[in-house]
Parts: structure tokens; C-alpha cells; sequence
């Protein structure tokens, strides 16, 4: 049985530190013995605007209670997180994940990971990159800045010469724009971008089109294209577009943009798919806005649509892969389009998901 558990946020006082801590006392080690992996799908500690060596030190019996218990971790980094993706690149390496557990070979950091169950194949990713696709070179380096920054450091220009000092050798585009930025809008970014965990007064398309319209001059298409380079990338994001572009139902085939979209699969370069599957993305979240549901299509199933296509653009998702990931904190399994969402342990939620023989459930913690 796989296990797999989400934005945690240890170190942030929303977290539901105490729900987890009952959840590895009460499924965990009972089910050990079944459980083959478990997946840490990214915020599983926080260090935004938090001195990383005590959020480390605070949390650090929960991280050796996990790892003592038999089966392998893989702690998949998220936007909160970031920083753990150094001891993946192998800077500083062990050394440092053994300052995170006593059983340093109990445990992998990574990015993400592919991997199968029963006749089933996987795609273990955090989820921030799908959300963020189109400027993902900006918001990692936003979100390394972070990770660096602590609670003393109210102004947006120190946190700015980091994002800026970290885009160096990502991306040109986004590097120049960053750099030249007004402090106003800087400090508008940093407010959008770094807000609370709870409490956001926008739904999450609202969110989307918010920050697509803040972020703009950030979008580097070569870079999307030099980063999805791999053939096998663009052909699976064709085969995603396409199932997209033949929904129908809910007003969806009154977008023009998703209406040229089959065309474009078929004939468009990556740079032309990208720049409309763009617009595409826009649009029908701007769509999702005023019609969350109704015809024949639940206007979640078309995000999630989206969500696939830019899932191999990021993480190399594959047609036949289940994509399992957090950041969204909504929990939900959506079968029909092969996504799941593990949830958060914010306030007094908690959720995991498990994999029996390829089998995707979703439950909630405490369980009643």
C-alpha cells in the first residue's frame, strides 16, 4: 500500500501539527507493516519568512518518527519548501538529510517521481508548478527567496534582490523585467504571492487570472520550450489538449480559443501551442468564474483537464499516469480524468490518500 500526504506546513501556527502527530500514531504505525511507501507531496515543513534551522530542529521528532517506522519516504519538494530540492540536487547532500532524520537512507527529496502500483502507472509532484507553469522560472525563485527570508525582512526590496539574484542563469526575460520592476510593484507581487494560508477572499480562479494578470511580463515561452525540449513532452501535452478541445458542455465550446485548439494539436509548433494553450488556460478560468457548474460537464473536470496538460509540461507527466499531487488543499479524486489531489492539514482538516493495487482513495483524518 502506498500512502500519500500533503501540505502539512510545520512551522506555520495554521498548521494541524497535532492531527498529523495523532494521524503517525494511529495509522501509520499500526499499518506500517502494509505500507510499502509514502509520499510527502511538498509544504510538508514551511520556511517562508522563517529561520529554516528552527522550523528543521522544532519538527525534527516528527521526521525520525516517520523514518523509523520501515518503509521509504520520498519527500517530493514543494513552493514552501523549496530549498529541500537542494539536498536532492546533491548541495550539500546527505549530510544534510541527515540533519533532517536519524535514518538518512529511510528517505529521497525530489522534484517528483514516477512510479507504478498494481497495472497502474504514477506521477508524484507537488502541484505549485501547474499553477504557475507559464512564469515558473519567477515564482521558484520568489519562492526560494522565501525560504531564505525571515519575519524581520518587511521590505519587498530585500526579498527582491534574492528572486532577482536567484533568476540568474533561468531565464533572461525574467530576470531583466524583475530586476527593472517598480518597488510598488514589487511589493504588490509579494502580497499576492505571499499572503495567508487561509482566509484568501478570491476563489481560486479568481486567484488564477489575478496573478496571471501580475505576473505577465514574466512569461518566457522559450523557456517552456527549451525546458519541455523532450519530444515525448509535447506529444503527450498534444494528447492532453486534444481530449480538452473535445469536451463539450457548460458553455466550454463557446470559447473561441478552445475551439482553435484542435487545430493548433494538430498542426501548431510548440511555440504556437504554448502561446495559445496560454490564452486557453486564461480564458476558461475566467469562464470557471461565472459557471462552476452545469450541461453535461462539471466545470471542475475541465480544471483538472488543464491541470494534466500543464502536468507534462512540468513534471512530465505521461497519458497513461495517474497525476497525484497536493498545493491545491482541496482534497478529491477525480477518476475520470485520472488527477487527485491529497489535500492539507490546516486548522483541523487533515486527509490522505492511499494505493492498493493501483486503486486511488481519498479519506480524512481523524477518520469518523
Amino acid at each position: 500500500m502506498i500512502v500519500a500526504v500533503s501540505d502539512i506546513h510545520l512551522g506555520d501556527k495554521a498548521s494541524n501539527r497535532a492531527g498529523f502527530i495523532d494521524f503517525i500514531e494511529r495509522y501509520l504505525k499500526p499499518n506500517s507493516e502494509k505500507i510499502t511507501e509514502l509520499y510527502l507531496l511538498g509544504d510538508i515543513l514551511d520556511f517562508w519568512r522563517r529561520d529554516a534551522s528552527t522550523v528543521i530542529s522544532d519538527n525534527l521528532e516528527i521526521l525520525n518518527s516517520i523514518c523509523s517506522l520501515g518503509f521509504h519516504i520520498f519527500y517530493i519538494v514543494g513552493n514552501h519548501d523549496l530549498i529541500m530540492g537542494d539536498v536532492s540536487s546533491g548541495h550539500p547532500g546527505r549530510e544534510t538529510l541527515a540533519e533532517l532524520t536519524h535514518y538518512p537512507n529511510s528517505m529521497t527529496i525530489c522534484m517528483s517521481r514516477h512510479s507504478s502500483d498494481g497495472n497502474r502507472n504514477f506521477c508524484f509532484t507537488h502541484g505549485h508548478q501547474f499553477d504557475y507553469w507559464y512564469a515558473l522560472p519567477f515564482y521558484q525563485a520568489f519562492c526560494r527567496a522565501m525560504c531564505h527570508a525571515d519575519k524581520t525582512w518587511k521590505s519587498a526590496v530585500k526579498t527582491w534582490d534574492l528572486v532577482v539574484s536567484f533568476l540568474k542563469g533561468e531565464s533572461a526575460i525574467a530576470s531583466t523585467n524583475a530586476s527593472q520592476l517598480p518597488i510598488g510593484t514589487r511589493s504588490k507581487i509579494e502580497r499576492r504571492l505571499a499572503g495567508p494560508l487561509e482566509g484568501n477572499s478570491m476563489s481560486k480562479d479568481e486567484s488564477a487570472v489575478a496573478e496571471l494578470d501580475l505576473l505577465r511580463q514574466f512569461i518566457d515561452i522559450g523557456y517552456l520550450c527549451s525546458a519541455a525540449s523532450h519530444t515525448h513532452y509535447f506529444e503527450a501535452a498534444r494528447k492532453e489538449a486534444t481530449k480538452l478541445a473535445r469536451m463539450r458542455g457548460s458553455g466550454l465550446s463557446d470559447i473561441e480559443s478552445v475551439r482553435d485548439l484542435n487545430r493548433l494539436v494538430s498542426n501548431g509548433t510548440p511555440e504556437e501551442l504554448l502561446n495559445h494553450f496560454l490564452t486557453v488556460w486564461s480564458d476558461v478560468h475566467r469562464w470557471a468564474i461565472g459557471f462552476r457548474e452545469g450541461g453535461s460537464i462539471h466545470t471542475e473536470q475541465v480544471l483538472h483537464r488543464l491541470r494534466r496538460i500543464t502536468a507534462t509540461l512540468t513534471s512530465g507527466l505521461s497519458p497513461d499516469e495517474f497525476l497525484m499531487s497536493g498545493h491545491e488543499h482541496l482534497g478529491f479524486v477525480d477518476r475520470s480524468n485520472s488527477v487527485a489531489d491529497s489535500g492539507c492539514w490546516l486548522g483541523k482538516q487533515g486527509s490522505f490518500i492511499t494505493i492498493n493495487e493501483g486503486a486511488v482513495s481519498l479519506s480524512r483524518w481523524p477518520k469518523v
